[in-house]
């Protein structure tokens, strides 16, 4: 049996324990909220920093391929494939932050040169951007983020017609 004295204790007890976890609830509550909405705050500035980096990164590159499009000797069509080769080279030390950089001939199954060898042309390069670009439209391909193992990266194939090569 449980004496006045226990009954009193028991009701102290829940009188002053009561308001405290009720306190302690409403607190986490709304100290959990301002921290979510304080984390979401931050996770959008960061996103919105980093979308703002690459239009930029985008713009300057868009610029840069508009140069290279009104290249006097990638336009003269007296230029042998050799001197085109030699401007390239060139170029390619100018822009050295792109992946890559191809020059295609038109009607032909393989790219005349590139930042990367000689070779063929690859799936991604059988497509209606390219064909686009061969018809004089400049193109940019959706991005694409490419399968670097741990490495985080964005490719943007950006398709830009130059009249003599």
């Amino acid at each position: 049996m449980s004496s006045i004295r226990n009954r009193v204790l028991a009701a102290l007890v829940v009188a002053g324990l009561l308001p405290l976890v009720i306190f302690l609830t409403v607190t986490q509550k709304i100290t959990g909220r301002a921290f979510r909405q304080s984390e979401y705050a931050k996770i959008d500035e960061i996103t919105q920093g980093v979308g703002r980096s690459i239009e930029t990164i985008m713009d300057v590159a868009w610029n840069d391929l508009l140069n290279l499009r009104t290249n006097p000797t990638l336009n003269d069509e007296s230029t042998t494939l050799n001197e085109v080769r030699a401007e390239f080279s060139r170029i390619v030390r100018s822009y050295s932050y792109f992946k890559d950089i191809v020059l295609y001939e038109k009607g032909l199954g393989y790219y005349v040169v590139s930042k990367n060898g000689e070779g063929t042309l690859n799936e991604r390069d059988r497509t209606s951007w390219l064909e686009d670009a061969s018809k004089g439209q400049i193109t940019v391909a959706g991005p694409e983020i490419p399968d670097n193992f741990g490495e985080l990266s964005l490719e943007m194939l950006y398709y830009i017609p130059v009249s003599q090569v």
